[in-house]
């Protein structure tokens, strides 16, 4: 069974969840940089979450344009080594996809936002060249 979690960084399930942008979203402090398997969490000191039911994590990056770093994908395991590095591999892949279809979704909106901004613009130019009388001809 996969659970999806929308997480800002603390522990615990939100309600009604939201994600700004530049929030805290990986238990580690921010979303990492680079693919993260860590197979054993009780072992190791950067973790700072002591969810009892969490013993492995995985986690890649979804990156945009130029490196910038849009979020993360994270899978915890529920047991000691979950995951294995063909696993990475495999999540680093789906990240990279993902990765192009929300750079292309946000393009889309900004393009339908631009487009709705000239239309706007072309509708009040319409207005006025019809309703303005002209004094110079």
């Amino acid at each position: 069974m996969l659970e999806l979690e929308i997480g800002t960084g603390q522990w615990g399930i939100e309600s009604d969840a939201v994600l700004r942008l530049g929030a805290r979203n990986h238990r580690m402090g921010g979303a990492p940089r680079q693919p993260l398997l860590i197979k054993n969490i009780q072992e190791d000191v950067r973790f700072n979450l002591s969810d009892p039911a969490v013993f492995c994590e995985m986690a890649v990056p979804l990156l945009g344009d130029g490196g910038m770093l849009m979020g993360a994908i994270t899978l915890d395991g529920d047991r000691i080594a979950a995951f294995d590095e063909q696993q990475l591999a495999e999540l680093q892949v789906l990240a990279s996809e993902a990765s192009r279809v929300i750079r292309s979704i946000w393009l889309t909106e900004q393009l339908r936002r631009k487009s709705r901004q000239l239309e706007a613009l072309v509708q009040t130019g319409v207005h006025w060249s019809k309703n303005v009388p002209c004094t110079s001809c």
